[in-house]
């Protein structure tokens, strides 16, 4: 009895009657097992051949349907969850050659030359899956404990997300308290009152307090603590501490957020003596107004009431939306409790995220001043009042003409206060955790950010240093496997999308530890136990009493990789061709793979951890000895991919 099956799909009849076992000459192909249906998109249908495929004793199976990528997705991934490895499938695209041929008015050559071409396509896809071996990877069972370096608002709420769906996490923050931005913010939204005072108020309650009792027990703070070191690969990360301690956890999540600058001279103004005596200053950096509209006691405001007030953003900033969302929130929140007479100068407004044209039009209707100012930035002259306590500031700005160019007269305003953005840094502990985790280019972000100046161009990604290889240009993943950048730490996010980053790397850290998990019981041999303190169950479905070689057994095997398709596709070392050149090392954009001095390993050769591994082929296309391939496809393989096709036009 023959392992193979082939299993044909006419789309619903979009093959015609030329998606028949009989018209291809199923004995043509040898001993093998072919079943035709109509719909193999349905789960059920799936189901079904599934059971009949095992019943008749076949292991490995060639999937005739629509085109590759959608197969792979939508036939092959419920296959893979019923217990077929996902090395074992075999696509090939055959409606694509029906489509037309068994139409009416279709002449007899055509549908012989289309049947001739499906049978050619179909015979090497049998070919390609009886010649496959399949190597399945020994994973490690994963430390079910997440990592979360940062205490901001996305790393308290990751933490509480985690919480709730029965994950360990330890938040490590440098500083004495939780909370980072969060304790300055007074709001979130300012249109119709969507988030106001209050529900910020029970947000910080919610996550800054170390006290909140935590309902399994699962959450632990780390304030003045400062991560120095990262080791291990997936699910056996190993943090260290400043000060002295270690700490084991199967995922990192990188949540150290951006600082802050105020610059005074990138606005004009000297490094020193620009403040004004008096009840307040007159020139407020954006952080320091958000902080004075925070405090709680509402009378340390009232020297804003009835004054004018100027904010002026695009300067210290190159493209960033930051401050421009900051100083539209504070603006409109100054122009409605204060009877503020407030202007805004922008070259302009960048309100590209949820909500942020709302944001714009609430603070319109309010009756905040816009002006669209041109040059690199505008002149602001400090000047005291005599005889009384405080001064004014006098701003002046080019305006664009109609015709183009400039308008010949500057607007000229003055104002009681000015508030300036600032300059938006990565945070001081990315480059050490950078170089711990081997991820970037390499390049100093920090002083790169330091070195701009007004009127240049930004430097590209000068906040995303932890995402700088993110080739799949995945939310909140980095190139490491397990590693994630949630919040401040992968760009100039605001509030409420980092909020979002929480939310979605919770969802994802859960299901790649459970997916994880799942495939370790599989393929574990001597791996370590169980973590003290875990509550997974010992024997789930598709535990370890689980034969790895058979398919089709009760229980599901969960994706751990979310390109779900790739996540059993790893790379493979011959260790009698590998010459340990280091290339496989140097080009892996993954750091899956490492070559141990000798004495420290039996091996001779390259080592894949098949945990870190995402399956690119990288090393494999690089390799100069041919010695790495990928556990489903051999160079062999590619090349009768290309002659197929080559045929085929």
């Amino acid at each position: 009895m023959s392992e193979v099956g082939v299993l044909l799909c006419d789309c619903q009849g979009a093959g015609s009657n030329l998606m028949d076992p009989v018209r291809l000459g199923a004995d043509a192909f040898g001993d093998i097992e072919m079943i035709k249906t109509r719909h193999l998109c349905d789960p059920n249908e799936i189901a079904r051949i599934s059971s009949e495929m095992i019943r008749r004793g076949v292991k490995r199976l060639v999937i005739g349907a629509c085109g590759t990528d959608y197969a792979r997705s939508a036939v092959g991934l419920p296959l893979v969850k019923n217990g077929w490895p996902a090395q074992l499938l075999e696509f090939v695209p055959l409606v694509e050659l029906f489509c037309g041929a068994g139409a009416a008015g279709t002449s007899a050559i055509d549908e012989e030359r289309a049947l001739s071409s499906v049978r050619l396509v179909l015979k090497r896809g049998i070919e390609r899956i009886a010649a496959r071996k399949w190597e399945p990877p020994v994973y490690r069972r994963p430390r079910r404990r997440v990592g979360i370096i940062g205490g901001g608002v996305a790393g308290l709420l990751l933490a509480r997300c985690l919480e709730a769906a029965g994950v360990q996490a330890v938040v490590i923050e440098r500083e004495n308290e939780l909370g980072g931005y969060l304790r300055k913010v007074s709001s979130l939204d300012v249109d119709g009152g969507k988030v106001e005072v209050q529900v910020v108020s029970a947000l910080k309650e919610r996550l800054i307090c170390k006290e909140a009792p935590s309902r399994n027990g699962k959450l632990e703070f780390r304030t003045c603590t400062e991560a120095v070191h990262i080791k291990g690969g997936p699910g056996r990360f190993v943090i260290s501490f400043s000060p002295d301690g270690e700490e084991e956890v199967g995922a990192v999540v990188l949540a150290t957020g951006y600082s802050c600058e105020f610059h005074p001279e990138d606005h004009g103004l000297p490094s020193s003596g620009w403040m004004v005596s008096g009840r307040g200053p007159v020139v407020y950096s954006m952080s320091a107004l958000e902080e004075a509209l925070g405090r709680e006691t509402f009378d340390n405001l009232e020297h804003f009431r009835g004054k004018k007030v100027a904010f002026v953003v695009d300067v210290s900033t190159g493209d960033s939306k930051v401050f421009t969302v900051s100083g539209l929130k504070n603006a409109t929140r100054l122009r409605r409790e204060f009877a503020c007479e407030v202007y805004f100068f922008a070259r302009d407004a960048k309100v590209s995220g949820a909500d942020l044209e709302s944001l714009y039009g609430a603070a319109r209707r309010a009756g905040v001043v816009f002006v669209k100012r041109e040059g690199s930035k505008p002149s602001i002259t400090i000047k005291p009042t005599e005889g009384k306590a405080g001064g004014k500031a006098l701003i002046s700005c080019l305006l664009p003409s109609l015709g183009g160019g400039f308008m010949e007269k500057p607007l000229k305003i003055e104002v009681d206060l000015v508030c300036l953005d600032e300059r938006l840094l990565p945070s001081v502990r990315d480059e050490s955790l950078c170089a711990s985790l081997e991820i970037g280019s390499g390049r100093n972000l920090r002083s790169d950010a330091m070195a701009w100046r007004p009127g240049r161009r930004a430097a590209p990604g000068s906040l995303s240093r932890f995402q700088e290889e993110n080739v799949r240009l995945y939310t909140v993943r980095t190139a490491r496997e397990g590693v994630w950048a949630i919040g401040g730490a992968r760009g100039d996010q605001d509030l409420p999308e980092s909020l979002t980053d929480a939310s979605c790397a919770a969802m994802e850290i859960k299901e790649w530890l459970d997916g994880y998990e799942a495939l370790a019981s599989l393929t574990e041999t001597d791996g370590p136990t169980k973590p003290e303190g875990d509550h997974h169950e010992e024997h789930r479905e598709g535990g370890p009493e689980r034969d790895i070689g058979a398919i089709g057994t009760s229980g599901s095997v969960v994706l751990f990789s979310r390109d779900g398709w790739q996540a059993l596709v790893r790379a493979v070392v011959d260790e009698q061709k590998c010459a340990r050149c280091l290339t496989c090392v140097r080009v892996c954009p993954h750091r899956a793979i490492k070559v141990l001095p000798f004495g420290e390993s039996e091996r001779r050769a390259a080592e894949v951890d098949p945990a870190a591994c995402r399956g690119c082929g990288t090393c494999a296309s690089a390799c100069p000895g041919r010695a790495i391939r990928l556990t489903a496809f051999s160079d062999e393989e590619f090349l009768a991919e290309l002659e197929v096709m080559g045929e085929y036009l």
